[in-house]
């Protein structure tokens, strides 16, 4: 089934995010890591805490998945922190949602480094266990290969050397079909898809003694310059391997990229006309569902302020008259914006809402606030009733378009003065609760 979802450009998520090197494009999902007859599952891991990686650079997201994307958190490959949204973190950097509806976005810390550092040490057993069955070729192969070094490093070194020599070929057809794909991959067709590639590569790990896992998720991502956004789609579906090396943790290894044409992921270069016309219509959606369903009023205008910004550089080859309905849209996205700043550039819920972030700057130094923080997100990260109720507040009248009542101003004001003079009393139990949820 994983070949028939090659075949589909459903839209998986949108990524915020500055432009990177495709190579660093790996969208991490979920970890497989126990053989259960003829397939590869999950089960739960008990291990360490992560180290947070360091010596690349760092890379801040805001991820909007499709609601129908299912219950586990697509982050940018390595995480190292998630925001915005109640999850469940499990040792092995896989985050799950607690609750499954609706529309939702969060915040995502990504380290480039490619290696997950552990403190102590990790079950080896557990990473070594084999299928039931793992033919007599298979394991004569691994252990030719991991006689060629006599470290890990080494021998994982070898293995890629093998990958990179053998002449694989990357394929979603023609897939080997008998009792044993495995073998049937490495001796017979020499082709596959990226499970057959990763696979094979972690069952020769651990018959070497080498711990292994497979990481499932995506790999690649179309850039719209238009949203500065990454959009990945089900056809982008992808397995690679991570290895442990003690000493360092563990290391992300593609072994499909040494197929002799491996060339999936897409990269977002598509300049045709059709191309740009697709990517201003996702756009469309994404500004949609970011500003208009997700976000508050107040990254509302942030994000029409980029839009226009950018659309004004956005161009279309002259003399297209079909044309002329999209720079309609154009217009009319510009002058809602126009009407949007307007409307709120001296109103009085403006004025609330900038005093708002300037108390909690104030309070929180340590966390980045501003007008393109989200008000239930401070909310989260603060536990302060105030704050919560300031927010309800506000997104019950304003964000529903609804002018405040004079009852409403009067409330956020009290809100406000409460947060910038709490009681003692007040204080400690924000105190508490933020700790508990930090």
């Amino acid at each position: 089934s994983s070949s028939q979802v090659r075949e589909l450009k459903n839209p998986v998520l949108r990524a915020q995010s500055p432009r990177l090197a495709r190579e660093d494009l790996y969208w991490r999902g979920i970890v497989l890591n126990t053989p259960r007859n003829n397939a590869w599952v999950r089960s739960a891991v008990d291990e360490g805490d992560y180290v947070k990686t360091k010596g690349r650079e760092v890379i801040q997201q805001t991820i909007f998945p499709e609601p129908n994307s299912g219950p586990y958190l697509i982050t940018l490959d390595t995480p190292v922190k998630l925001n915005g949204i109640r999850v469940q973190q499990a040792a092995d950097l896989v985050f799950t949602r607690k609750r499954h509806t609706g529309r939702v976005r969060y915040d995502t810390v990504s380290s480039l480094n490619r290696t997950i550092t552990v403190r102590g040490e990790i079950d080896r057993d557990f990473y070594l266990k084999l299928p039931d069955r793992v033919s007599s070729r298979v394991k004569a192969l691994g252990k030719r290969i991991a006689s060629q070094g006599s470290s890990d490093r080494e021998r994982l070194a070898a293995f890629e050397e093998y990958f990179s020599s053998a002449r694989f070929r990357y394929t979603t057809r023609g897939l080997p079909h008998s009792g044993d794909p495995i073998a049937e991959f490495l001796f017979q067709g020499r082709s596959g898809h990226c499970e057959l590639f990763a696979t094979s590569f972690m069952i020769l790990l651990r018959e070497a003694g080498i711990p292994a896992r497979l990481v499932g998720g995506y790999y690649g991502g179309d850039y719209n310059e238009i949203g500065g956004y990454y959009l990945v789609t089900e056809d982008m579906a992808h397995v690679w391997v991570e290895v442990y090396l003690k000493g360092i943790g563990w290391v992300r290894k593609d072994p499909s990229v040494f197929a002799d044409n491996f060339t999936a992921g897409g990269d977002g270069t598509g300049a045709s006309i059709i191309a740009r016309v697709r990517k201003f219509s996702d756009s469309l959606n994404y500004y949609w569902n970011s500003a208009v369903i997700s976000y508050d009023l107040e990254k509302q205008i942030h994000i029409f302020q980029s839009a226009n910004s950018t659309l004004r550089n956005f161009s279309f080859p002259v003399g297209t008259r079909w044309l002329v309905l999209v720079m309609v849209a154009i217009g009319g996205l510009a002058a809602g914006y126009r009407v949007s700043v307007r409307r709120l550039a001296s109103s009085p819920e403006k004025k609330l809402l900038r005093t708002f972030y300037r108390i909690l700057a104030k309070k929180y130094p340590d966390v980045s606030v501003s007008s393109a923080t989200g008000l239930m997100e401070l909310a989260d990260y603060s536990a302060d009733p105030n704050v919560r109720d300031f927010a309800e507040i506000f997104y019950r009248s304003v964000y529903r378009d609804r002018p405040l009542s004079v009852s409403q101003m009067d409330r956020l004001q009290e809100l406000l003065n409460a947060m910038e003079n709490p009681s003692e009393k007040d204080a400690g139990a924000a105190i508490t609760r933020h700790n508990s949820l930090t």
